[in-house]
């Protein structure tokens, strides 16, 4: 039996998350249509050859934003994974779905646990508030002048018109290399410590290391995509959707680590590529390393589990190797 017909706007194909979401609601979802918005020529015909219409941009915002919001006045789902703190491109969006052609369009934005980051001192924050997805009072009393936040406050409060459904997905940090993305195959966080790594020629953490954040592998946080994206398209056909906003939210979270941890596992295998001078990591004072190397974001997944999320994926630890290999590959090293 075929999948139902309908039509999907993606803006982020190039991207390291979003590349892995379209591909997979590709094979999810055959016989729908599927434009995606590229901002230069350099990837459009690899993009086109997975199966994806392209929307070519200019590079400049302005622009931009209006191609995609006439694409988006016409999709029945528009998928946002690409800067979460683009305001004005948020904005946009929200001005089609509001005014859209298709009955009740579906907006599904990618936000970041970052939004919940706190302190920057490289320790772990004992007793610290551990965030819930199910809980809509969590959502509500995240602080305006969050990462992310304005953005994400921004569709919530647009949503309480009834006019299109909004659903934000919050991954932690993310773990993978997404081989058959037509773009960018690795995470942030992970290769951005590497990268540091090298350049330093020793592998290093802030403060003690002890700050943690949670993580997720790459294909589980696709999976909760597509489980969202079904659940979206369920509860508009048969109209039982949640009526608060802050109830259609979700962070992607597995387990946790500690950047101590994360700086531990890259610091033998760059040393085997003579890339670093020390198979070890050390600490350097937290001023020396990008904030969000020092800070913690503690979240639970607790609605996406109810709602059938299951990660599955082997421990980050697994995966270290890989993303050692990507990052440097990619630095021609």
């Amino acid at each position: 039996m075929s999948s139902p017909s309908f039509s999907i706007l993606f803006i982020g194909i190039t991207g390291y998350i979003g590349g892995a979401v379209a591909l997979a609601l590709k094979a999810k979802y055959p016989s729908a249509e599927f434009v995606a918005f590229a901002r230069s020529t350099k990837l459009v015909s690899e993009i086109e050859s997975l199966g994806f219409k392209t929307l070519v941009g200019s590079g400049v915002g302005e622009h931009d934003r209006s191609i995609i919001a006439k694409a988006a006045l016409t999709a029945d789902i528009v998928i946002n994974a690409a800067d979460a703190d683009d305001l004005g491109l948020t904005n946009a969006i929200l001005g089609a779905v509001q005014n859209s052609t298709k009955r009740l369009p579906i907006l599904i934005h990618t936000s970041g646990t970052g939004v919940v980051a706190e302190g920057n001192s490289g320790e772990l924050i004992e007793g610290a508030k551990v965030w819930d997805d199910s809980k809509p009072e969590d959502i509500k009393a995240i602080d305006i002048k969050q990462r992310h936040r304005l953005a994400d406050v921004t569709i919530l409060e647009a949503a309480k018109s009834n006019k299109f459904i909004s659903y934000i997905i919050c991954p932690s940090i993310i773990y993978g290399v997404a081989h058959q993305n037509p773009g960018n195959k690795i995470s942030v966080i992970q290769p951005a410590l590497i990268r540091l790594a090298i350049q330093r020629r020793q592998a290093v953490y802030g403060g003690k290391g002890t700050n943690r954040w949670n993580v997720v592998h790459i294909t589980d946080i696709v999976n909760l995509y597509l489980l969202v994206c079904e659940k979206a398209l369920s509860e508009r056909s048969t109209g039982h959707i949640p009526p608060d906003p802050f109830e259609r939210f979700y962070f992607g979270a597995a387990e946790s680590a500690s950047f101590l941890e994360f700086a531990r596992l890259i610091a033998p295998l760059l040393y085997e590529r003579k890339l670093v001078d020390s198979p070890e990591a050390v600490s350097v004072p937290t001023g020396e390393v990008p904030s969000y190397f020092t800070t913690n974001s503690n979240v639970v997944s607790n609605r996406a589990f109810r709602d059938g999320w299951k990660p599955i994926a082997p421990p980050y630890e697994v995966f270290v190797r890989e993303e050692v290999d990507a990052t440097v590959k990619g630095l021609g090293l």
